[in-house]
């Protein structure tokens, strides 16, 4: 897994991979470097918008960003 090794190398972000948690790769790469580790119940779902992001209106950018991301914006 060359990309996650650089991942974890830049030392700032949130990885999504699957719980291969009996994968050697798992336990070589994520296990020795991961600060947090999450296994959620069931499968991800990712929310797609029916029109491309940046043509959606600010305020609902801005709502959809905290509400799907779970980040304050700074405005």
């Amino acid at each position: 897994m060359p990309w996650l090794r650089k991942f974890f190398a830049h030392g700032n972000g949130i990885a999504l991979v699957a719980a291969r948690t009996s994968a050697d790769w798992f336990h070589a790469v994520v296990v020795p470097n991961a600060e947090f580790l999450c296994f959620p119940n069931g499968k991800t779902k990712f929310i797609r918008p029916s029109v491309p992001w940046f043509e959606l209106p600010l305020y609902v950018r801005r709502m959809w960003w905290r509400e799907i991301v779970g980040l304050k914006l700074v405005t």
